[in-house]
């Protein structure tokens, strides 16, 4: 059977910052890891180091031909603590964008891939009425820096997987966030461990694998529609 793209179909790799950059150790996701009685199995450390190793990452992509490289900007390294932006976390991915330029790669940029700052969490998390403003900000922080720089982008990854989890796992009476097993996510203690880690309690402990219920779900919403208005404007203005 012979398969035939488009001329103009793009050719590409994904990664998740998260995932390759090694030591986002301002994330939840590090919070969780590093937490009492954790259910993942092995900590990201280092990763693949792709935060120091992109440039030959990006150029062996170009050498297999590919030509696009979706990824995501850790909000993270962005923003550290809440109205805390980093100019070197921006000078970092504006080079990573302008890498991808070099070898004839187009960028595609997630600007948030499952992962989350700490401080987020001390707020209410995903559950906080005010995630949509913030999340807003963030997005305008970056385009403002780099929007001239990212010909596509996206909100967030994968938004129906808590959803989707939710459907399989409700009739036998649990919902984990994704990779977790049943076990480990039924016992509390990780949950607190990792909820102290971040600076706050569980209660208040709401990461975006847990938008699962109809009121989290109009509220992400809300805030894919304000990041995305936000893109928008700038872009518009940045043409």
């Amino acid at each position: 059977m012979k398969f035939n793209f488009p001329p103009h179909f793009l050719w590409g790799s994904a990664t998740a910052a998260y995932q390759v950059e090694g030591n986002n150790i301002n994330s939840d996701f590090w919070a969780e890891e590093h937490a009492e009685g954790s259910p993942y199995k092995d900590k990201s450390g280092d990763a693949i180091n792709h935060y120091g190793l992109y440039r030959e990452d990006i150029a062996l992509m170009a050498s297999l031909g590919l030509k696009s490289y979706r990824f995501s900007i850790e909000w993270s390294r962005i923003e550290p603590e809440p109205g805390v932006f980093s100019s070197s976390a921006i000078e970092h991915y504006r080079d990573v964008l302008e890498t991808c330029g070099k070898y004839g790669i187009i960028p595609i940029v997630a600007m948030h891939h499952f992962s989350s700052p700490k401080w987020l969490m001390r707020l209410g998390g995903w559950a906080n009425p005010e995630i949509p403003d913030r999340f807003a900000r963030y997005c305008e922080f970056v385009f403002r820096e780099l929007g001239h720089l990212i010909p596509y982008s996206l909100t967030m990854n994968e938004v129906n997987l808590p959803v989707m989890l939710r459907e399989i796992f409700s009739s036998i009476g649990f919902i984990p966030p994704v990779g977790i097993e049943r076990e480990a996510w039924s016992a509390p203690k990780w949950r607190k461990s990792a909820a102290t880690l971040c600076g706050t309690t569980i209660n208040r402990y709401f990461t975006f694998h847990m938008i699962s219920d109809e009121e989290s779900i109009n509220l992400l919403m809300e805030t894919h529609r304000k990041a995305r208005k936000a893109i928008k404007q700038i872009s518009r203005i940045q043409k």
